[in-house]
């Protein structure tokens, strides 16, 4: 009997703390980062289901557009646990149909490269804005709403000069020039924690990492090394921020609110 106790508190102790998760992004979570990332939550002790989906070049559009046609591209596509390796095609749903449908506790979203506008002459953040609106509408007009949603920024780039502008490091001009600096993602960063005002933790994968740990291998795509390390240092951050992952033991974080209210401007 005592035995039975002992288990009966443990266990309901061990369900108040679990948690289901939601992990979306664009070609960094196809990559190296997701794989990191969705492993090291989905062996969290806390963790009862984890599923990160990643499409490469993907923005606000894809995850929230009503045109399935919107919603797919062909640069990169992984669902995991469902998928082991990436395929080149691919579509997602709209965030707030995986939302009804996931019921996550937790949403990560990693988004901010693809509308953050590195090569054109960018005089104001309106893509930034309407991007994070899309997302957020996107939860707010969902059936089920997370109760902790982290939203993961842009990390530095190698391909930059003294000054953090950015160098272009092509050998024969082969393959993409994204044209991404180190100055302009630091804009997108602060765009997007200002956007989400609150309705999500803003991680700021600029300061878990350095730029002297950053290689690319196009000035925009971490190498394999870099994005497992940055991978590991954001589950790092946003498992010390949660308060569903940290057995409710960590300091609540800046702007963090325990049933968040996605009211928009949209």
């Amino acid at each position: 009997m005592k035995w039975f106790i002992l288990f009966l508190i443990n266990w309901i102790s061990v369900s108040a703390d679990a948690a289901k998760i939601l992990q979306i992004g664009d070609s960094h979570t196809v990559g190296d980062f997701g794989t990191q990332l969705y492993t090291s939550l989905a062996h969290h002790k806390n963790v009862t289901a984890a599923r990160s989906i990643g499409l490469a070049s993907a923005s606000g559009i894809q995850y929230s557009s009503a045109d399935v046609a919107k919603r797919t591209l062909n640069y990169g596509y992984i669902d995991r646990p469902a998928m082991k390796s990436p395929v080149a095609k691919g579509s997602v749903a709209q965030l707030s149909t995986l939302l009804s449908s996931e019921k996550p506790d937790i949403l990560i979203v990693e988004l901010g490269d693809n509308f953050a506008g590195y090569r054109e002459d960018v005089k104001n953040n309106r893509a930034i804005q309407n991007n994070v609106q899309k997302i957020l509408n996107q939860i707010k007009i969902s059936k089920t709403q997370p109760s902790e949603c982290f939203w993961v920024g842009p990390t530095w780039t190698d391909w930059v000069d003294e000054n953090g502008l950015s160098l272009d490091r092509r050998k024969n001009g082969a393959g993409t020039y994204y044209k991404k600096s180190n100055w302009r993602a630091q804009q997108v960063a602060a765009a997007i924690k200002k956007e989400l005002d609150g309705k999500c933790t803003f991680v700021d994968s600029m300061k878990v990492m350095t730029l002297s740990e950053i290689t690319t291998v196009d000035g925009i795509h971490c190498n394999q090394a870099t994005g497992t390390v940055w991978g590991q240092r954001i589950y790092e951050e946003i498992a010390s921020k949660s308060l569903l992952l940290s057995n409710g033991k960590s300091k609540k974080p800046n702007g963090y609110i325990s049933k968040p209210s996605f009211k928009t401007n949209n």
